[in-house]
């Protein structure tokens, strides 16, 4: 298994490959989803609110986020997710989600 410091740097590093980088002390408060996108509130460390708008948004935020609250993906018996084998994607244009297991 690959220790999220090191999958963190390896995404950041291909992020930077696009010119873009990840922001940190963002937190996702909800997102909605029409037939152009999806729309997400995000609050930062600041107290300031934005709404972002983009084609998709997948889902990375673990057992307490936000993506899986708002879908109602549901925990195993034990409590827990596998968090390293479920990707939630949220599909604006076609207003479906889909997941892998």
């Amino acid at each position: 298994m690959i220790p999220q410091s090191e999958t963190e740097r390896l995404l950041e590093e291909h992020l930077a490959t696009f010119g873009l980088k990840a922001e940190r002390q963002v937190e996702l408060k909800q997102f909605q989803s029409s037939a152009d996108g999806v729309s997400r509130t995000v609050l930062h460390s600041d107290g300031r609110e934005e709404i972002v708008e983009a084609s998709w948004l997948i889902g990375c935020d673990g057992a307490h986020g936000t993506v899986r609250h708002q879908l109602g993906i549901s925990l195993s018996m034990n409590g827990r997710i596998n968090s390293l084998r479920i990707v939630t994607i949220v599909n604006g244009p076609s207003g479906g989600q889909s997941g892998s297991g």
